[in-house]
C-alpha cells in the first residue's frame, strides 16, 4: 500500500513538472518582449528588452512559494491572474537566476524619504538569496514587494520601446510610467 502511493506521488510529481511550460512577458501592444542583455546567464546580468523571438533568455518561469506555476495559472478572461500568483519568484528558465533588484534601502543607495521616486536596473539575482514577491497590479503592471514589507516596485522602460531599452524598478508602485505586459 505505502510502495503504490509513494508511486502515484512521484508519478503526479513528475506529469505536473513535464507540464510547465516557460512564459514571456510582452510590452502590451508591441512585439517587445523581456530578454537578458547578450544572452549573459549569471548574476547582476541586465533585463532589457528585445524583439519577441521566444528563445532561451525571454523564457521566465513564475514560481510560487509552494509550487511552479504553468501558463495557465497565469491567464485570465481578459489578463492574467491578478493577485493568485503574488509574492511569487520569476525564473530564468534553466538558469537558477530570477529577476531582482536593489532596493532604497540598500547600501550605498538608501534614502530615509519614503516618497522619493526610486529606479534601479532590474537584474538576474541568486533565487536563494531573492528577498522579492513578484505580482500582477490589475493594471497588467509587473510588480514586486521587497523583503522588508515597506515598499512596492513595478517595472519600467528606460525609454521608448527598442530593441536593448533596459527594464528598471521604480518606486513607488503609484508610478503611471510602469510598463503594462502581457503573457
Amino acid at each position: 500500500m505505502l510502495l503504490s502511493t509513494l508511486l502515484t506521488a512521484l508519478s503526479s510529481a513528475a506529469l505536473t513538472a513535464a507540464q510547465l511550460v516557460p512564459i514571456g512577458f510582452q510590452i502590451q501592444g508591441s512585439n517587445y518582449c523581456m530578454d537578458v542583455r547578450d544572452g549573459v546567464s549569471e548574476i547582476g546580468a541586465v533585463v532589457q528588452i528585445w524583439e519577441c523571438h521566444g528563445g532561451p533568455y525571454q523564457r521566465w518561469v513564475v514560481e510560487y512559494p509552494t509550487r511552479v506555476l504553468d501558463p495557465g495559472d497565469l491567464m485570465g478572461e481578459s489578463q492574467f491572474s491578478r493577485i493568485r500568483w503574488a509574492g511569487s519568484q520569476v525564473d530564468m528558465e534553466h538558469s537558477g537566476y530570477c529577476l531582482g533588484f536593489k532596493t532604497k534601502d540598500d547600501e550605498p543607495f538608501a534614502t530615509a524619504d519614503p516618497d522619493s521616486l526610486w529606479m534601479t536596473d532590474l537584474v538576474l539575482v541568486d533565487c536563494a538569496r531573492d528577498g522579492v514577491g513578484w505580482y500582477l497590479h490589475p493594471q497588467n503592471k509587473l510588480c514586486a514587494y521587497h523583503h522588508n514589507g515597506k515598499d512596492s516596485y513595478c517595472m519600467q522602460l528606460d525609454g521608448p520601446a527598442n530593441n536593448g531599452v533596459k527594464v528598471l524598478v521604480v518606486a513607488p508602485s503609484w508610478n503611471e510610467m510602469a510598463a503594462r505586459w502581457v503573457s
